[in-house]
């Protein structure tokens, strides 16, 4: 029986990951892994101008390898024409099987190629005085270009005599890359991605789109996100060509439409108000996508077309609950399927879409066209995926997806990403899979820095060319001489220790609010105050003394650099949290306090200033590869970690250790909910008085999942998200309102309507209502069990005057948030930071 692989397991397979290897050990420096290699005696010199031999037809693929032995090996090379009635005997050769010249070259030296070989395989043969590219294709010839360009990277003019012949395992070899939650690309990073795909035989780029494609008939959509226009993708794509890299969109046609869905424009597309997925059956949820379709297939001209459609939990829990409960849910999903899918053929599409709602209800299966295209996802730690065999089994064309374990990370979580990687694309391969994409994501902002995926990246190219000679080990002794140069086989200690810091912090973390009690177990706070700052050094450390014979990516080092920084303003912090807790807990004495005031104000105050340097860095490290859009709210993220802080040195100032960072508010709902009768609308009321008028005043709410709040019968606002994967519609999860205009003197009554659509589940609220007078801040208003609650609605509930005694008193409902408290007093709301 297959068992899953620890932990423990999985780093003993991937221990090579980051070794540095003795130049005896070196393997041949070209990734991904060739399929026939052989090593002969002998160099081959390269003059000091290098040439290269090619027909016209591919005199400018011949350039383009020029150019980059100039630019990459620092060797320079000039094109010359093949002469048509004699093969060259010194330089680099070009050649096509179908040319006269070839085929008597191949018959001389007994060469063939495989049927394997004839998209994009290719031979390589270096002698003496002549190196020869051989392929079929053009494609062919360019992974030959490729592989003498990596060769020259590591040996200079002196490269090795040898025989290639290779080929790829699989037809789609690529990345998917999030663009939608946080970092869009400039277009000269999204040249510099597929130039990296390319180099490293890639030949699938697949941009997941959700709202970031800029619309002329919805021109609402992607505004301030970042979108690009289809002139930008048609010019990217032109670009992509020369690379033979195929742009292949994935656009969500069901599911993760929450940033679309929560436009007030397009909430009646939704299942219910703040639901993620597109509402089955509706006419006007085809007559959107049909003309979205029309917009976003005229963009791309690859056949192949992602229609996305994960994760579409929504479906049938409100609008199309009956619907769901006549057919079931398979049937309902396979419905929408096949209308999207005629939509796409009729616009000339092959249709590829994600698996895991067909994992959950195979029945699907029989329901759906045996020409789409699965996209298999698994991310977990695995020796076996059984997928590839149930996809296989029922005659489905699928791709392998796994991950490079990049979300919420400081730095890519190597050690997951390696095995899943690699395990799965074998599952793949065995179960005749058409390709291995591997997926990077942006959760919540996408705060994880782009430009740190490549190593992972090119792992993936490693197993997706060569699946069963793809090593972590020999990898990683190639991987930093072909990128960054030879003599940086170091930097793979440093990628070793951001490793590491993956494995003890990550975003959420980072950014949440510090003053949370801590847990009763702190051996990991413990472990983090001491071995976050010692990696930090030992990383800075390193890059000083290696950054010197970088020759390639110089660009990049800042980025490890600023994740070295990260680790250490985190271990400082945990270090100062475990001193407010021995102090809280053991020090009673108040003049040992008062003398403490001071030396924690000033490691506060070190701790603020260098989080608003980080900000300033991180900003400019995203500028450098992305568009502004979306760093506004990252941004706001260190301007709250600051705010915290200056808050707690004031706390301290007045003699206050303690951990008071959670919201001290309650959620409640109905009392029957108790009981286990879902209750799904709820109707709450507080009444209260006032002395005098305030100055200001704030009021927040907090729904599960949809409310409405008004004060003294006017309403305020409303709130209607549920937790999502993205930074904008999270940011709607809290609403605050100044509400001091509305107040009054004497009796007040606040009132507030709420809903959850999920079956089964009882709606609940938060509210933190919290007024000033002449400067002081009032203790707050929240909800509790002294709230009165209905389940129906009666006239006149909002208002001041109604009758509420015949209601009941509301129960507080525990919900697994984790809510950081508001400061009103610097205008700052509080956010859902966990679940």
């Amino acid at each position: 029986m297959k068992r899953k692989i620890t932990a423990v397991i999985a780093l003993c397979l991937l221990g090579g990951m980051f070794i540095s290897p003795s130049a005896e050990e070196r393997p041949v420096p070209i990734i991904p892994a060739p399929k026939e290699f052989q090593r002969h005696d002998g160099i081959f010199h390269l003059p000091e101008t290098a040439v290269l031999w090619a027909p016209a037809q591919q005199k400018a693929l011949a350039g383009q390898i020029a150019a980059s032995l100039k630019n990459e090996a620092g060797i320079p090379a000039s094109v010359q024409l093949l002469p048509q009635d004699l093969l060259p005997q010194d330089g680099i050769v070009l050649l096509k099987t179908d040319s006269p010249a070839a085929q008597n070259l191949m018959k001389e030296k007994g060469w063939n190629i495989r049927p394997e070989m004839h998209k994009e395989g290719y031979l390589l043969e270096i002698g003496p005085r002549r190196a020869v590219l051989l392929a079929d294709t053009d494609a062919g010839l360019f992974y030959a270009g490729q592989t003498l360009i990596m060769l020259a990277i590591s040996y200079g003019r002196d490269l090795p005599q040898l025989s290639i012949r290779d080929w790829p395992d699989f037809q789609f070899r690529g990345v998917t890359d999030d663009i939608s939650r946080g970092q869009v690309s400039t277009m000269q990073n999204f040249q510099k991605i597929i130039r990296f795909l390319a180099r490293h035989k890639m030949n699938v780029y697949m941009p997941y789109i959700e709202d970031v494609f800029r619309f002329k008939h919805f021109p609402q959509i992607g505004k301030g996100r970042g979108a690009l226009s289809a002139e930008e993708w048609l010019a990217l794509q032109d670009y992509a060509t020369q690379y033979h890299v195929e742009i292949i969109p994935i656009f969500q046609t069901l599911g993760h439409y929450e940033n679309i869905l929560s436009l007030p424009e397009f909430r009646h597309l939704a299942e219910f108000p703040g639901a993620a997925s597109l509402r089955i059956g509706d006419p006007e949820t085809y007559k959107f996508l049909s003309q979205a379709l029309d917009e976003v297939t005229a963009a791309f001209r690859s056949k192949y077309f992602h229609m996305g459609a994960d994760e579409s939990w929504d479906v049938g829990a409100w609008s199309t609950r009956k619907l769901a409960e006549r057919y079931g849910l398979a049937t309902l999903h396979a419905m929408h399927y096949n209308r999207v899918f005629k939509m796409l053929k009729a616009r000339g599409k092959t249709v590829m879409m994600y698996g895991d709602i067909i994992l959950n209800h195979p029945t699907i299966l029989n329901q759906i066209p045996k020409d789409v295209i699965i996209f298999d996802w698994h991310y977990r730690i695995s020796d076996h995926y059984p997928s590839a065999e149930t996809f296989r089994l029922a005659g489905q064309p699928f791709i392998v997806s796994p991950a490079i374990w990049n979300w919420n990370r400081i730095f890519p979580n190597l050690t997951d990403a390696f095995a899943n990687i690699r395990q799965f694309v074998l599952d793949g391969l065995e179960n005749g899979a058409l390709g291995a994409v591997t997926s990077n994501w942006g959760d919540f902002g996408g705060p994880n820095l782009r430009e740190l995926n490549y190593y992972p990246y090119a792992f993936a190219a490693d197993c997706a060319w060569n699946a069963k000679a793809a090593d972590p080990d020999r990898f990683a002794r190639v991987y930093f001489q072909t990128y960054y140069g030879p003599g940086t086989e170091g930097l793979g200690d440093v990628f070793y220790l951001l490793n590491e810091i993956s494995q003890q912090m990550d975003w959420p973390h980072f950014f949440s609010h510090p003053f949370y009690p801590p847990p009763e177990d702190l051996s990991g706070l413990i472990r983090q105050s001491v071995e976050l700052p010692l990696y930090a050094e030992k990383i800075q450390e390193s890059l000083r003394e290696i950054a010197p014979r970088v020759l390639r990516h110089k660009d990049e080092l800042p980025l490890f650099a600023f994740c070295a920084r990260q680790a250490k303003w985190y271990g400082d912090l945990q270090a100062l949290r475990l001193n407010l807790h021995q102090t809280n807990r053991y020090v009673i004495d108040d003049s040992l306090r008062r003398v403490l005031i001071p030396v924690y104000r000033r490691e506060l105050q070190r701790l603020r200033d260098e989080i608003l340097s980080l900000k300033s860095d991180y900003q400019a490290l995203w500028l450098a590869t992305n568009r502004p859009a979306n760093l506004d709210r990252l941004l706001a993220l260190f301007d709250r970690l600051a705010t915290y802080l200056e808050v707690k040195s004031e706390e301290i100032q007045a003699g206050d250790f303690s951990f008071s960072g959670r919201l001290p508010s309650a959620f409640v709902s109905h009392p029957f909910s108790q009981s286990g009768k879902a209750v799904s609308t709820l109707y709450l009321r507080k009444t209260f008085s006032l002395d005098q008028k305030p100055d200001e005043a704030w009021l927040q709410l907090i729904a599960d999942s949809h409310a409405r709040i008004w004060l003294n019968g006017k309403e305020i606002g409303e709130v209607v998200a549920r937790r999502t994967l993205s930074a904008m519609v999270e940011s709607q999860r809290v609403r605050a309102w100044e509400v001091a205009k509305y107040l009054r003197k004497g009796k007040n009554v606040l009132a507030v309507w709420a809903k959850n659509y999920i079956p089964g589940r009882s709606a609940a609220a938060n509210v933190f209502l919290q007024w000033r007078n002449s400067g002081t801040w009032a203790a707050p208003l929240t909800t509790d069990a002294y709230w009165k609650c209905s389940d129906r609605e009666e006239q006149g509930w909002k208002t001041l005057h109604f009758d509420d005694s015949g209601w009941l008193n509301a129960v507080t409902a525990e919900r697994p948030w984790t809510i950081a408290r508001p400061y009103f007093s610097r205008k700052l709301p509080s956010r859902i930071e966990f679940y």
